[in-house]
């Protein structure tokens, strides 16, 4: 049995990159190595085949794999720099208003500053709110990474996966008994 129908099945719902083949190809020898394995332990070649299918799992939980990677990646660059953004926020939301009241007293054209003044402290509150947004949707999201959508996920992949394989067997025994 063969495992190429089932990647480019697979692969054929992700990007069509040299990354994507190449990775591809790194599976596809690993799991031929995997299979061997397998056969070497006792197993017949379609208990192997099988086996070696259900540990790889498929393309969605790939595709999530890869979606929860560039949310960790993003998170950790957020995190890393979020204080930093945060108290130049507050700084500025002290520091830029202030400069505008300043000059409103001191200037001729006082509501030129008294409307910058007004949008300055409106844009850094903005700002902030932001921040603090992004902040509560990544932490979301990683609160939910390990929870529900992944856990589904794998459900509906290991559902999927057992119909396959329950329709393989069937039409095995049925080559067999004919």
């Amino acid at each position: 049995m063969d495992f190429k129908p089932y990647f480019d099945r697979l692969f054929a719902e992700l990007p069509d990159t040299p990354g994507s083949h190449y990775i591809e190809d790194k599976i596809l020898q690993s799991m031929e190595r995997q299979k061997n394995t397998y056969m070497e332990q006792g197993m017949s070649e379609h208990d192997a085949f099988c086996q070696c299918l259900f540990d790889f799992g498929s393309a969605q939980g790939l595709q999530a794999a890869l979606f929860d990677d560039k949310v960790k990646k993003g998170y950790r660059k957020f995190i890393k720099n979020y204080r930093k953004m945060v108290r130049w926020g507050f700084l500025a939301i002290i520091i830029i208003p202030m400069i505008f009241m300043v000059l409103m007293f001191f200037m001729e054209s006082k509501l030129v500053f008294l409307v910058l003044w007004i949008i300055s402290i409106i844009g850094i509150a903005t700002y902030l709110i932001c921040m603090e947004y992004t902040y509560f949707k990544y932490k979301k999201l990683m609160s939910h990474k390990a929870g529900g959508r992944i856990d589904i996920m794998t459900a509906n992949v290991i559902n999927k996966l057992k119909n396959s394989f329950e329709a393989e067997a069937r039409n095995l025994a049925e080559k067999n008994g004919d």
